[in-house]
């Protein structure tokens, strides 16, 4: 059985807050781009307890889905 904590690093999973210092967005803009479901535009994130998680690779991969949409509307 794999163990959480060997796969994932300290720093690896990011709070609201972090997401949106990341981003430099609003909490209300944050709520609009945040899914529990995989879905294009979105980003990936639980909500535990009144707390959204989010893997900072999602974070990424929104980034570069944003960045190629970009180049391809030019």
């Amino acid at each position: 059985m794999v163990n959480p904590k060997d796969i994932l690093q300290e720093g690896d999973v990011l709070n609201g807050n972090e997401v949106r210092n990341i981003l430099k967005i609003s909490a209300p803009t944050l709520k609009k781009i945040l899914s529990e479901e995989r879905e294009p535009g979105k980003i990936f994130a639980k909500k535990i307890g009144r707390r959204w998680k989010v893997l900072r690779e999602d974070v990424y991969r929104y980034l570069k889905e944003a960045d190629n949409n970009i180049k391809k509307d030019k």
